[in-house]
């Protein structure tokens, strides 16, 4: 069976495409990242910066664990 690529049928470039949950979850970080990008952590209370600073480097850890590690 050939599959044509969306440029190659209109009728697929039509439909909205639903992203998977992981895929999604993925942009909507980045996308919250940018609203912070110029935000100064001086400016933080020394518990929020804690926080701040254990959730960033949580998040690397969440990512490694997840089921779709190579």
């Amino acid at each position: 069976m050939t599959v044509l690529a969306a440029e190659e049928n209109p009728a697929m470039s039509d439909q909205p495409q639903d992203l998977h949950p992981i895929v999604d979850a993925v942009a909507a970080a980045r996308e919250s990242l940018k609203g912070v990008r110029d935000v100064q952590p001086v400016f933080m209370s020394p518990a929020a910066q804690t926080e701040a600073v254990t959730s960033i480097w949580a998040s690397p850890r969440s990512v490694e664990t997840s089921p779709l590690r190579r």
